[in-house]
This record gives C-alpha cells, structure tokens and sequence, in this order.
C-alpha cells in the first residue's frame, strides 16, 4: 500500500505543480497498479526502459554507427557507462534505505516545478547520495 500512497503524493504535488506529464504517468502507474497482477508489474519494472528504446524505433544501425565515432560520441560513452552506474549505486542504496525514496522523489518533482528539469533523477540522485556518503565515510566525517 505504500507504493500507492508514493504515486498518490506525487500525483498531488505534480497536480499542484502543473507538471501534466508527471500526473499523467502517476495516473498510469495507478491504473497498472489495479488492473495488472504483481508478476506482470515486476516484468514491465525490470524491461521498461529498454522497451521505449527498442520500440521507439529511430535508432537503426546507421545512427549506432555515427554515434560512435568522436570526441563528443566518446565523452557520452563515458557518461552513459557513469549514469548507469550511479543508477545502480541509488537502486542499491534506495533498496537497503527506503526512506530516502520518498525524499528522492520529492527533490525531483520539486526540481522539475522550480527550475523546469526533467523527472529522469531519482536513481540517479541516488547513486550521487551514495557516491558522497561513501566519500565522506572515508574521509571520517561519517559513522559507518
């Protein structure tokens, strides 16, 4: 019940926001939620993103080819392999630290309201959360 009450609080704010997009993904999950059984929710969880991808369908062998040749196509190489690894480090911290989900998502819907960003931070955000408490653990400012 806790997973609806997260997309009923982000509904509100993103409603009060006037963030349309983020009502109308919230009014989706909701609607999924009820109507799909668990074991479907956590396949689509776990396929998601790299079906909008694959079903988008712009992206061909030519554009692959092209996006890899560069400069520019090597620095967001680099960047895509630390995004998702940062991806991975929040998925990690958020799974053994609940709370800080809801404060995660919170700063992301307020970030898209008040400096007009795009709601792609929470895993992201995360994994940064991560990446400086672990550096602030070594460094001794931090408990264990």
């Amino acid at each position: 019940m806790l997973g609806i009450g997260l997309i009923l609080a982000l509904l509100a704010v993103s409603f009060i926001g006037h963030n349309m997009s983020m009502v109308y993904s919230c009014l989706i999950l909701l609607a999924l939620r009820f109507l799909l059984p668990h074991s479907a929710l956590e396949y689509v969880s776990g396929h998601g993103i790299n079906w909008g991808v694959i079903i988008d369908g712009r992206i061909g062998p030519a554009e692959m080819k092209a996006s890899l040749s560069g400069g520019v196509a090597i620095l967001a190489l680099f960047i895509g392999l630390l995004v998702a690894l940062l991806g991975r480090w929040g998925i990690a911290m958020m799974t053994t630290d609940p709370q800080i989900t809801l404060t995660l998502m919170i700063g992301t819907v307020l970030g898209v309201i008040f400096f007009k960003g795009v709601a792609v931070g929470p895993l992201i955000a995360g994994g940064i959360t991560y990446v400086i408490l672990t550096v602030l653990k070594m460094l001794g400012f931090m408990g264990s």
